[in-house]
């Protein structure tokens, strides 16, 4: 995701009680608030081995001939394989790998949270947040899930971002936000776990301490919803894209803007190379994907219009690049020639969200069909 910038002041007001805060605290690995320049690693338990894998069949192998910008015609129901029993009524709008590969999260617009066992495709968890969902992530190196949203229901106050761990099924803190904000579209935790840097609703970026609770930074350089929310694996690099094209990255070590992008085209999300070298974005209405230099901001690659509303993930091992499309295709990219590595007709309605495996074997799909699938990339 892409990058706006304009730090502006510190937000206070986030409260949090002693028990919350010390449940986070053991479950990041204990220690004191960093000072907001330079956070020390996060001591955590050592994440259990991958163990994942798709159900037998999970995969189709693309159609013969078919070039990623032409219009494919809908593919017939067995054709789209992969499918995890649909288990959500509505269409299903994040999803997240766990660290350790164990686990698969995704979540619907009517605020259900299903935890899956990606091996087994059986139901793990749920997790009832009331209301639509924005987002959901992972703090590195745990089992604790973030889950965002908005802040009320009709007359229902819900709480804008949740702390779950999921192993013990628990709620271990919850964090409010100012009033102004309304709804939470993206959250990204820092790489050591301790920072979360979240959009808002209106287009407030606000960047504080899960530990303490404690506000760094807001930044307020977005003139429209900010939809792209993506911190860098170094965690030097915090970019944000909104539908008016822009997209600012900030330099976290001074809290000040770097650069800004400006597009023809609205953000639809960011991802970030796992070496920093790179980030790319997926567009809005062009579709096309573009590869950005990070010291520079410059397109590096473009990957022309695919369709609408591109949703890109990067493998964990830096080799492929996923888009999902609003005609339910997902398209892998090998990264050293740029070529297209795999077509897959997955769903049959627009692709909201992917997510890779850590091992980067496999990529799960969310869609607005209200299914989930898990791809096997190496058949």
């Amino acid at each position: 995701m892409e990058v706006k910038r304009s730090l502006r002041r510190r937000l206070t007001g986030i409260s949090l009680s002693i028990f919350f805060m010390a449940a986070v605290i053991l479950a990041c690995g204990g220690g004191s608030a960093p000072p907001p320049t330079s956070p020390p690693p996060t001591e955590v338990p050592e994440a259990a081995p991958a163990v994942v894998g798709p159900p037998p069949g999970s995969d189709v192998e693309a159609e013969p001939g078919e070039e990623p910008g032409e219009e494919p015609a809908a593919a017939p129901e067995e054709e789209q394989a992969g499918r995890i029993p649909p288990h959500h009524s509505l269409p299903v709008e994040a999803l997240a790998w766990s660290p350790d590969g164990t686990m698969l999260a995704s979540g619907d617009s009517k605020g259900m949270v299903l935890i899956w066992n990606p091996a087994t495709l059986e139901t793990i968890g749920m997790y009832d947040r009331g209301d639509g969902i924005g987002d959901l992530t992972w703090m590195p190196n745990t089992s604790i899930l973030a889950v965002a949203g908005g802040k009320a229901f009709h007359d229902i106050e819900l709480d804008p971002i949740v702390l779950w761990d999921v192993r013990v099924d628990s709620v271990v803190h919850t964090y409010n936000v100012p009033e102004k904000i309304s709804w939470i579209d993206d959250v990204s935790f820092s790489p050591d776990g301790r920072i979360v840097a979240g959009s808002g609703v209106p287009p407030v970026i606000y960047v504080f301490d899960v530990t303490t609770g404690e506000t760094w930074y807001e930044f307020e350089a977005h003139e429209d919803q900010v939809t792209a929310v993506a911190w860098s694996y170094d965690g030097t690099w915090l970019a944000t894209g909104d539908p008016d094209g822009r997209i600012i990255v900030w330099n976290m070590d001074t809290g000040e803007m770097a650069y800004e992008i400006s597009l023809e085209d609205g953000v639809q999300s960011i991802t970030w190379a796992a070496d920093t070298w790179h980030f790319a974005a997926g567009t809005d209405y062009n579709g096309e994907v573009r590869i950005y230099d990070t010291l520079t901001g410059d397109v590096v690659h473009t990957l022309p219009g695919l369709g609408t509303r591109v949703v890109v993930a990067w493998s964990p091992d830096i080799s492929k690049l996923a888009a999902g499309l609003d005609d339910g295709r997902i398209i892998v990219w090998d990264t050293a020639s740029w070529g297209v590595e795999r077509v897959e007709f997955a769903h049959s309605n627009t692709v909201t969200d992917l997510a890779w495996s850590p091992d980067s074997i496999f990529l799960a799909s969310a869609s607005e069909d209200q299914s989930v699938k898990v791809w096997d990339l190496r058949e």
